[in-house]
């Protein structure tokens, strides 16, 4: 790995030496401007390593991405963790704007419909928020943050739906949450090859919930507590992967 202090350039961080004392976030007191731009720096280059890569990268991907030494990022944040939370802040506000448009269509079914193409959209284009909604095991309390962010907008938009008479019969809202999680899947499978492919599979099972279909439903949803149980395993990785 190069020495921090060895990269410099006008368009880079401003470089340190590798830093080993009490770290000071970002919030504790104003920042002078170079460092108020060398954290912009280093929040861009985040989001677009998480955009590519998901949660699987390094500080030095981030650093690399930035243009500034590692112990620039170690200044303003102690670990990859500390850092993934400050942007997760950011992530739940791009949720939020997805919940409001959805919440703002007069027919509930269009509402649930927009919710999820906006979701699987924002999934596709970063890996990051794919990992988040899916529950990565280290953040937990993100993932349980945003998915009761989502809980009350679906809960709403669902019963106004069926209170309409939209919705199969049988169908729960915890099936809706299954088929975000089979679009991210299908994100993942079809990336390379057919990015947007997802779509034609959300539309597959939007129009299998429709009141249209009168066929008997095979089994049951799950609970929440089931739900909940289901991606606390599959954090935990104990699940198996098809090949």
């Amino acid at each position: 790995m190069s020495d921090p202090a060895t990269i410099t350039g006008s368009g880079a961080c401003h470089s340190v030496s590798p830093y080993t004392g009490p770290v000071v976030t970002p919030s504790l007191r104003p920042l002078r401007r170079d460092a108020e731009a060398n954290l912009q720096r280093i929040l861009d280059a985040t989001k677009q390593v998480m955009a590519r890569q998901g949660l699987d990268f390094s500080m030095e991907d981030i650093a690399r991405e930035a243009g500034c030494g590692v112990g620039t990022i170690y200044r303003r944040f102690a670990s990859k963790d500390e850092l993934l939370h400050h942007q997760f802040h950011a992530l739940r506000s791009q949720v939020s704007a997805v919940a409001e448009a959805a919440m703002a269509h007069e027919d509930a079914l269009a509402g649930l419909e927009t919710l999820m193409v906006q979701l699987g959209t924002a999934m596709a284009e970063n890996h990051g928020l794919r990992d988040l909604v899916m529950g990565s095991p280290q953040f937990r309390s993100d993932a349980l943050a945003a998915r009761r962010h989502l809980r009350p907008v679906i809960t709403t938009l669902f019963a106004r739906a069926r209170a309409a008479g939209q919705l199969r019969e049988g169908i729960e809202a915890t099936d809706l949450s299954i088929i975000v999680a089979m679009m991210a899947e299908v994100i993942v499978l079809t990336a390379s090859a057919q990015p947007d492919l997802w779509r034609r599979y959300l539309a597959i099972a939007i129009d299998g919930i429709r009141s249209t279909n009168t066929r008997p439903l095979l089994g049951r949803a799950p609970t929440p507590r089931e739900l909940t149980h289901m991606i606390q395993q599959k954090k935990a990785g104990h699940h198996t992967t098809a090949g």
